[in-house]
């Protein structure tokens, strides 16, 4: 099987907004919901583990697999996905938690039926879209709300490096960060430390922290305005993969 571009996709910028749950409670994720669904901007959901997506329509579920040691998903790499694909029996498409990836891993999504990866990190370079991979189709995330906080990037309006560039731009966010709507690293570090661990805040202890200012929460809002602006209409992962498999 030869590896191949998909080719309509280098032609034009086109943007997917992404979430990695990171095993947060359903309120930070239903922040997310809520600006997407203001918005009117589709975007798949990388789950940790059950969570509601609502009834909009808008929103894809698929797998967020954690295969580093210690995993709660699971003993072994097979146990964590077969439980994943257990709660989304209708996910197509993953990424691994920490864009964790070793040559095994493609066999093992193609077994439990996922048409498409987005384990890798390509920054800035949206040239590349989606390649065939025998038999899955490898996507590189193109950005991401922790890189743009560590590179110290503007957070007043969505503008990173290549933003106009022709190619697929798929974004990933956290919920925790745009719940907290955080504007750094340290202030991020700094609330972590008064609470609980992530599955176990409750949104009265973590309410307080959220930021008033520009953060990543009202990033995203910038990014969903831009997206809206520069395009006729918004995709989930699972939507471009199809479109490219007809």
């Amino acid at each position: 099987m030869r590896d191949r571009h998909f080719e309509d996709v280098p032609n034009r910028p086109l943007m997917v907004l992404t979430f990695d749950t990171d095993w947060v409670p359903q309120f930070m994720l239903d922040r997310c919901l809520e600006l997407l669904e203001r918005g009117g901007a589709k975007a798949t959901i990388f789950c940790t583990g059950r969570y509601s997506l609502g009834k909009s329509g808008l929103f894809e579920a698929a797998l967020h697999p954690n295969f580093l040691p210690g995993s709660t998903q699971g003993a072994d790499p097979e146990s964590v996905v077969q439980g994943l694909k257990d709660i989304y029996p209708e996910a197509i498409g993953s990424r691994s938690h920490k864009y964790f990836w070793h040559s095994d891993i493609r066999p093992l999504l193609k077994r439990h039926g996922m048409l498409y990866d987005c384990s890798q990190y390509l920054p800035g370079q949206p040239h590349v879209g989606l390649v065939e991979h025998l038999g899955i189709k490898r996507v590189g995330t193109w950005w991401s709300d922790n890189l743009h906080l560590l590179l110290g990037y503007d957070l007043n309006t969505f503008s990173p490096p290549n933003l106009n560039k022709p190619g697929l731009q798929v974004l990933d966010f956290h919920p925790i960060h745009v719940y907290l709507n955080t504007p750094d690293r340290d202030r991020f570090r700094q609330v972590m430390a008064q609470l609980p661990p992530v599955p176990k805040i409750r949104e009265e202890d973590i309410a307080p922290h959220r930021f008033e200012g520009q953060g990543i929460g009202t990033l995203l809002e910038s990014a969903i305005e831009h997206l809206n602006r520069v395009q006729e209409s918004t995709w989930t992962m699972g939507e471009l993969v199809r479109r490219s498999l007809s």
